[in-house]
This record gives structure tokens, sequence and C-alpha cells, in this order.
């Protein structure tokens, strides 16, 4: 009898603790209840569905909906990454120094390139004193500043332009008449070429425009421009605008944040009448 009595007292209590839970629950159900049917307020339920519903993103920028959707995702990315602590990664290898893009631009020709430059222009039997020249020209270029990020298809890299190079590119009709000279070819066997061999030639006429405006800028020959421009790690970029400067490869080939549409790609499309399928090669 004693045990009988004491399972009857267990199972009261069980009991007990039950309906305490139950009454608990049912409190709650009754507050979310009150809370949906209380009136909106200045600062509540309503202004949260405002929010939901503007063209504001995260950290309340408006976002211009009727932009493309690759500038709008750069929009957002550029509002959530500072674009100075970026540090450039792959397409080839480059910034195997793991330098941040404010780095690059404040010193985007290293020592070991400067090296380099001078051992190959030295080579070259160029003077020593031009050498001298060269290497102090090369030890304080800088970027003006990191260039803003392309939307996908136009960019503008003028602020990491170096030595003060920006020439004006040949016309379509000039760059064609000047490959059909070069390659013995008609305009219209140079129309017929395959899309890399046309915009290969088309950039050789280009390039060799820039080496020879570098050349003589340093006091140097074009071909010893040109090993230059490739020994401090640097390239051509031809702009849509149809202008050339001479800038970084680490911030040029820095495809994820500044892939663009070359001027090749323009002219190629103006001597065949073809739409280039890889505007980015």
């Amino acid at each position: 009898m004693a045990i009988s009595g004491a399972f009857a007292t267990i199972a009261k209590g069980i009991g007990e603790v039950a309906k305490e839970f139950s009454e608990a629950a049912k409190d709650i159900g009754n507050t979310q209840i009150e809370d949906l049917d209380s009136p909106i307020t200045e600062n509540g339920v309503e202004d949260s569905l405002e929010a939901e519903s503007s063209n504001a993103d995260i950290n309340g920028n408006e976002i211009d909906l009727d932009a493309p959707i690759s500038k709008v995702v750069d929009n957002i990315e550029n509002s959530e990454n500072d674009k100075y602590s970026e540090k450039p990664s792959g397409n080839d290898g480059i910034n195997k120094e793991g330098r941040t893009l404010k780095e690059i631009a404040d010193k985007p020709i290293t020592d070991e390139c400067r090296e380099t430059a001078k051992e190959n222009l030295e080579k070259a039997k160029v003077s020593e004193e031009t050498i001298n020249k060269i290497d102090e020209i090369l030890k304080n270029e800088k970027c003006k500043d990191v260039p803003d990020y392309s939307d996908g298809k136009d960019v503008d890299l003028s602020s990491a332009s170096l030595f003060d190079i920006n020439v004006k590119l040949p016309s379509a009709q000039e760059i064609l008449a000047k490959i059909c000279e070069k390659h013995k070819l008609s305009p219209e066997e140079v129309s017929k070429l395959d899309r890399v061999k046309l915009k290969k030639y088309i950039r050789e006429v280009n390039y060799e425009i820039v080496q020879q405006a570098l050349g003589e800028k340093l006091g140097i020959s074009k071909n010893a421009a040109a090993q230059l421009i490739g020994d401090i790690d640097c390239t051509i970029h031809e702009a849509n605008d149809g202008s050339a400067i001479i800038v970084p490869n680490n911030i040029h080939n820095y495809k994820q944040h500044y892939r663009h549409e070359g001027y090749a790609s323009k002219v190629y499309t103006e001597i065949t009448g073809k739409v280039d399928e890889h505007p980015y090669e």
C-alpha cells in the first residue's frame, strides 16, 4: 500500500507540471495573436515592410533596378569590399608577391623587376648613363590611384597609367592598311583571317606605336622599350576610345574586377563585319 501511495503522489505531481506547461503555451499563443492584431505603429511592422520593399541594399544604399545586372552586382561588391585591400590572383599567375591593389599602385615595379630590366638594357648595349636614368624612373614610378572596377565591358584604367604615356591609336581602316602592307595581303584576305590571327595583327600595329613612344621618352630603341615593358611586369592597355596606355599587369589582368572589351575587338568587328564572340581575349 505504501508503494501504491508513492506512485499516486508522483503521478499527481506530473499532472500538475503538464498543466502548467499547457497554460504557458496558451499564453505564448495569445501573445503572438495579440501582436498580430495590434495596430501598426510608425516604427513597427509598417516600417519593416517598407524597408523590405525598398530598392536599397543591406547597407541602405539605393540600387538602380534599371541598371545591367552585372553593374548591380559590381556595385554591391564595391559597397562590401575595399578595392584597396583586394589581392589580385589567378589569371596566369599574376601578383605572385601577394600584394594588395594599393601596394601595387604605390609601387607597381618591384625591385626584382628593376634588376631584370637593368640586365636586359645592358644586353641591348644601352649606355650606363641612360640605364641609370631609367632605373631611377622605374624606382619612383607609381600609379595615381587604384582604378574603379569595370562594369564587365568597359573600364577606365587611366589612374593606373605609367610613364605619362597616352597615345592615340589608328582607326580601323588605318590599321587595316598597315596590316595589308606588312603582311602583303589584300583587305579582303585580311577580313577573312581567323579571329585569333587578325586580333594579333591588330595588336602588333597598336603595340608598336606605344613601344615607339616609350622608347623616345626613355632614349632607347622600340625593341628595347618592348622588352622593358615585359621586364617590369606591365602591359599595354588599348581602351575602347582608341587610346593606349601602359599599366601594371597585376591590375590589367585581374579579370575578376577589371575584365573588359578592348580596342582590338572593336577593330576586328569593323574590319570583318562580324561580332567578336570572345571580346575579352
